[in-house]
């Protein structure tokens, strides 16, 4: 088995329940993430800042095969949420 193909799979976990690309997930849930993000941060780069963490996060979690998400949205409001309490307590 190949690299590409390895890292492929640990990617793939991320959307496996949902049948879904990690692109088609981000596509999916960004509209829906940044209006939760924006009804609390009035500045919109910083908005985009915690938008753009969770969407590493979630990459990041997506490559480590051995902690799989089954619940994509549940994970992606729960980290929207924390990054923005640890943004809110650094302002």
């Amino acid at each position: 088995m190949s690299c590409w193909t390895t890292n492929q799979k640990k990617k793939n976990k991320v959307a496996e329940s949902t049948n879904k690309s990690l692109s088609e997930l981000i596509a999916e849930y960004q509209p829906r993430l940044k209006t939760f993000i924006r009804q609390r941060v009035s500045n919109k780069e910083d908005a985009e800042d915690i938008l753009q963490d969770v969407f590493y996060q979630l990459v990041k979690t997506a490559e480590n095969i051995l902690n799989p998400i089954e619940q994509v949205s549940a994970w992606l409001q729960g980290g929207s949420e924390y990054d923005y309490q640890s943004w809110n307590k650094k302002t």
